[in-house]
């Protein structure tokens, strides 16, 4: 037997063991065991990428009492076919188990305290400060509707730390949020942004409307600048019990070159990718992550995870509209189209895009679901691109097998 399995019969063993003590309280255990096959064709016509990546994750919490719960999450088994480390626990890996969620609530009088490692975002779903799998607290008041919460990245001890402290006022349908991300114990370092951010969802009729603001200004390094002006609307409507149509619009400003775009605080994980819309918009196809940075030429470096900060930014003004159809009761289609172009032309590497997306996911049976999602990108490439070696079509797709239990 595997080390691998060995751990997990023992985890297994050890719940049902401690079963009778949980009696005072609640406890629950669930997961999911996923699958995802990717091709991906970008910047070389003949320089392509296909894989298959596998993830185990396990999560349990445990009740003890109505006013504490305890949470954890361990991510097994994730990285892809053919590595050799795939089924060791415990390494030196990128695909070593990785607990990402260890913190408790804990419900008083006046306000509810998480405490540990755990995610949470502020900006609501355009556009955000996020802090993912970080350690740090956060109060959310019970008598008036503020959540405030402070997150420490630490470094091994090193000079590198950085703090992050976000906040939160929920006003009816509108939240005011801001944040504020710098480094820690270095005290030669210069890294300080802070962030403010007003979104809303309303109800018009038969129409969702969210729309919102953002802004970012700071100092990113010595002589270089931090900034930031976001703006986006998406409004969606259901003509019929079966299909939803919808459409919106972004904005992001350009920066100089001596001034970083930056496009969210602290990290970008889970981020909100509408041009990528559909059943794996979340996962790794091409043109993933925000889409306020998408004219920048470190996408052609690093194009499968564009970064959150891009100096000499240009921008971005798009346009989209998008669908979903339940096409039976466990089958839903989504389809997308957007045209973007840069706020700024300078450094940009194409003149203007176009990004299509269409997906399709189908429950299999209880707890299984098959999707499969593809992406394609038309760019009208300018010199700066040629410079590069831009190619003027991008592809990806994925497909993905996901088991819950």
């Amino acid at each position: 037997m595997s080390k691998f399995m060995k751990i997990l019969v023992a985890l297994v063993a050890a719940v049902a063991i401690a079963a009778p003590a949980f009696a005072a309280g609640s406890f629950t255990l669930g997961g999911e065991l996923r699958f995802e096959g990717i091709y991906q064709d970008a910047t070389d016509g003949d320089d392509t990428y296909m894989g298959v990546t596998q993830r185990l994750r396990i999560a349990a919490s445990f009740k003890p009492t109505d006013r504490v719960t305890v949470y954890w999450r361990t991510d097994f088994s994730d990285g892809n076919w053919g590595d050799n480390n795939l089924g060791r626990l415990f390494q030196n890996q990128g695909n070593a188990a990785d607990t990402d969620r260890a913190y408790a609530d804990i419900k008083l009088d006046s306000m509810t305290v998480t405490i540990g490692t755990f995610q949470w975002g502020i900006g609501g779903p355009l556009f955000f400060g996020t802090a993912a799998n970080n350690t740090g607290l956060k109060v959310a008041f019970k008598d008036i509707p503020l959540t405030v919460a402070a997150f420490l990245r630490d470094n091994n001890g090193t000079d590198q730390d950085t703090v992050l402290y976000l906040a939160s006022l929920q006003l009816g349908p509108v939240e005011l949020a801001a944040g504020h991300h710098a480094a820690g114990n270095d005290g030669d370092s210069d890294y300080a942004i802070t962030s403010a951010f007003a979104w809303g969802h309303f109800n018009i009729a038969d129409i969702a409307l969210n729309a919102g603001v953002a802004g970012f200004f700071g100092e990113y390094a010595d002589g270089i600048d931090a900034k930031g002006l976001e703006a986006a609307a998406e409004a969606t409507m259901a003509v019929s019990e079966t299909v939803e149509v919808g459409a919106g619009l972004y904005y992001a400003a350009d920066t100089d070159d001596d001034e970083v775009q930056i496009t969210a605080i602290g990290q970008a994980f889970g981020d909100y990718d509408p041009f990528n819309r559909g059943p794996l918009q979340d996962e790794d196809l091409l043109l993933g992550g925000r889409p306020y940075d998408i004219f920048n030429a470190i996408n052609l470096v690093t194009p499968f995870a564009p970064p959150i900060e891009q100096v000499n930014g240009s921008g971005v003004m798009a346009g989209q509209i998008f669908s979903k159809v339940a096409v039976a009761a466990t089958t839903d289609v989504t389809g997308s189209v957007a045209y973007a172009v840069p706020a700024d032309d300078e450094f940009a590497i194409a003149d203007s895009a176009i990004i299509a997306s269409a997906g399709i996911s189908h429950m299999l049976i209880d707890n299984v679901q098959v999707a499969l999602q593809g992406q394609y990108v038309a760019w009208d490439v300018n010199d700066n691109g040629d410079a590069l070696g831009l190619e003027d079509q991008w592809v990806s797709a994925e497909c993905l097998l996901e088991i819950k239990f």
